[in-house]
């Protein structure tokens, strides 16, 4: 997969790759099973016509950029920007397109945003979820994006996917976390959720290793103890997860870990408490 760094205004003659691609759209936030869902569609539509799958996503969350101190950010992503990067060329995506979400980006109209990141990229097709916004603070939809088409690239709206009746989002999977809810959170991302830092290794009788993120806006699950997978240069081996006032610490031989390095914790099951039996229910928790 080939990534292109995008910061506005950009120049089109250093893109190296101009040719006609289909485009799909979108924050992409953890790479679940709504956003996989987007990629499929775009990526039968590439094959269909023999073009190369492109993406683009942003390098942060808007509200990252209007934070300040009368409005703390509070976001928590479900994956740092290389866990996104790998996601989805997992998925198959030919081209990630990566831009630079600043305030300058974000005031752009909804024609400048068309014009200038959609049909200078040369987008034969546009691929993104039904409530995709653009343009100015996101004030244009789908809908609006077919009229400022022209006629000049195709546009698929893909309609939301559900679970147990509810919409399968990444806000709802970061309440899911939160809440120590991992095994639904899971089903919901398609994988077993992940965090990447560097591990302090503890000689002696103490069990568990401190862990630092290397992002510390990504959401940390609610307090507990999970099973759970370490991945280290010395390869994956299961692992106990202490989750204790934000804080992260794991279990394991420390044979296996070497001090100061990054490694990855995937996340399986919350061994402290038995699992609800819907969304649903869970959702109910936070009313």
């Amino acid at each position: 997969m080939k990534v292109i760094d995008l910061k506005y205004p950009y120049d089109l003659k250093k893109l190296s790759d101009t040719h006609k691609v289909v485009l799909a759209l979108g924050f992409f936030d953890g790479v679940h099973l709504g956003h996989q869902k987007v990629i499929s569609e775009a990526k039968k539509t590439a094959l269909r016509k023999k073009l190369p799958l492109a993406v683009m996503t942003f390098d942060k969350h808007a509200s990252e950029v209007f934070s300040g101190p009368n409005e703390p950010f509070k976001i928590r992503y479900l994956c740092n920007l290389s866990q996104k990067k790998q996601l989805l060329e997992n998925a198959g995506v030919d081209i990630l397109y990566v831009v630079d979400f600043t305030r300058k980006f974000a005031v752009l109209s909804p024609y400048e945003f068309v014009e200038d990141f959609i049909v200078r990229l040369n987008s034969d097709s546009v691929v993104a979820g039904f409530d995709y916004t653009f343009g100015n603070h996101g004030t244009a939809n789908m809908e609006k994006m077919r009229m400022y088409s022209e006629g000049r690239f195709n546009v698929t709206t893909v309609p939301k996917e559900t679970y147990q009746g509810e919409k399968i989002s990444s806000t709802l999977i970061r309440q899911l976390i939160k809440l120590g809810e991992i095994s639904f959170a899971n089903e919901l991302l398609g994988y077993a959720y992940e965090i990447e830092g560097n591990i302090s290794v503890r000689k002696g009788k103490q069990s568990f290793n401190k862990f630092s993120l290397k992002n510390e806006f990504q959401v940390r699950p609610a307090d507990g103890i999970y099973s759970g997978e370490a991945e280290t240069s010395m390869g994956k081996f299961s692992v106990q997860i202490k989750m204790i006032n934000n804080n992260v610490e794991i279990s394991s031989n420390v044979n296996k870990l070497l001090n100061g390095e990054n490694i990855k914790i995937r996340f399986f099951n919350n061994k402290t408490f038995q699992r609800h039996t819907s969304v649903m229910n869970i959702l109910q928790r936070l009313n």
